[in-house]
């Protein structure tokens, strides 16, 4: 797989050549790596040439009452979703998901192992799974979350 690179800003990677594309190679999914956590910060509608396409954060997630379960499955639905440009699977295997919800924080937390073709990663959305990974690759993705007063927006930092 062969993906356009993104800077810390998320803006393309232009004039250098091919340093500006990520390349998929066995023990190195860094573009399978990139393309998850781009499709985990679409938010659905926000692409105009699909608004069918994105993570359904307020239509689903926030202020729905959803259950934990429900959330977990719509995230992992999202991960395994990912195609290669061919069209073939991306993803082999979505395992070890873990979550937690706490009502008094709002925050949720979640985690899993995404084996595919060129090898394994761990996709977290917190710092506490992240560092306590026991995957060589690991993938951080923060989703949006609310402070306690319900009007503070916490979650634009994305760590790889």
């Amino acid at each position: 797989m062969r993906y356009r690179r993104l800077d810390e800003n998320w803006d393309f990677c232009m004039g250098r050549g091919v340093n500006d594309y990520l390349e998929d190679s066995i023990g190195s999914p860094d573009a399978i790596q990139q393309a998850i956590k781009s499709s985990l910060l679409l938010l659905l509608g926000e692409w105009w040439e699909n608004t069918q396409e994105g993570l359904p954060l307020w239509q689903k997630i926030l202020g729905k009452r959803t259950s934990k379960k429900i959330i977990d499955n719509i995230i992992v639905t999202r991960i395994r979703e990912l195609k290669l440009p061919d069209g073939s699977k991306a993803i082999l295997n979505v395992s070890n998901v873990n979550s937690t919800y706490s009502s008094t924080t709002r925050e949720y937390n979640f985690s899993c192992v995404v084996d595919t073709a060129f090898g394994k990663l761990v996709i977290s959305n917190s710092e506490i799974n992240r560092t306590n990974a026991q995957s060589p690759r690991t993938a951080s993705v923060q989703l949006a979350t609310w402070q306690d007063d319900a009007t503070t927006w916490q979650g634009d930092t994305v760590i790889w």
